[in-house]
């Protein structure tokens, strides 16, 4: 955390949610010994979070950024908050068909839906089956989908209970 992320913060505490999350890629120089008079330059994510404690904050957010897909069986969702952070990480989501979900996802385009425990199966199958050309379709799609829909990455709380995170070497 940089002082001058902390002053702006300290003086907005009253008009900002909490917890709150900074992002930063600056661009970085490690000083080593010199080869052909260069330096070495780097790019280094910083992800600052303030209102909160523990790691629990950010561990939702790291899981969707390397995750290929994400599952959401719940079988209530009002919203969908789940699947619109996995969107934007181009984790695509594999979720129950129900509430606001179906309004978020369209079925092979930026995600796959199922209706019941019975096309779970289905649904994880189709989506591991997808070549690198179709998967990187669907991901820019659902990427697309979070931006064009001003989906903010925001505290990310989920569904709760019911999200797994799958990851796919």
């Amino acid at each position: 955390m940089t002082p001058t992320v902390a002053r702006m913060v300290a003086g907005k505490m009253g008009e900002l949610t909490f917890p709150l999350k900074w992002f930063s890629i600056p661009n970085m120089y490690r000083y080593e010994a010199t080869q052909r008079g260069r330096l070495r330059e780097f790019w280094q994510l910083n992800v600052d979070i303030f209102g909160c404690d523990g790691f629990e904050a950010d561990m939702e957010h790291l899981m969707d950024a390397g995750s290929d897909f994400s599952l959401v069986p719940s079988i209530y969702e009002p919203c969908g908050l789940k699947q619109m952070v996995s969107q934007t990480y181009g984790a695509l989501p594999i979720a129950r068909a129900t509430g606001g979900i179906t309004e978020l996802i369209v079925d092979n385009e930026n995600g796959f839906l199922f209706s019941d425990d019975n096309e779970l199966k289905g649904a994880i199958a189709k989506a591991f089956a997808l070549d690198e050309k179709e998967y990187l379709r669907l991901c820019e799609n659902a990427i697309d989908f979070a931006k064009n829909n001003d989906i903010p990455v925001g505290p990310g709380r989920g569904s709760g209970a019911g999200s797994l995170v799958a990851y796919v070497i």
